[in-house]
């Protein structure tokens, strides 16, 4: 497999989104060296993956599978 095949493939998933927004938030919130903005920072980022998760489906025995 390719490196530029597993990056597609990773794009596929919402769980890369999920990661990727919690990194940013962890970043973010380092970058900018003020714990209140940093805060808020992570917060949005958590939010972001909250709603991945919320919003992608799971395979369910007996249903999807």
């Amino acid at each position: 497999m390719s490196k530029g095949a597993w990056w597609v493939d990773r794009a596929r998933e919402p769980s890369t989104y999920q990661g990727l927004s919690i990194i940013a938030g962890a970043i973010g919130a380092w970058l900018f060296k003020d714990a209140a903005i940093g805060e808020h920072i992570l917060q949005a980022g958590l939010a972001i993956a909250g709603l991945i998760g919320v919003g992608k489906s799971e395979a369910i025995a007996g249903r999807d599978f």
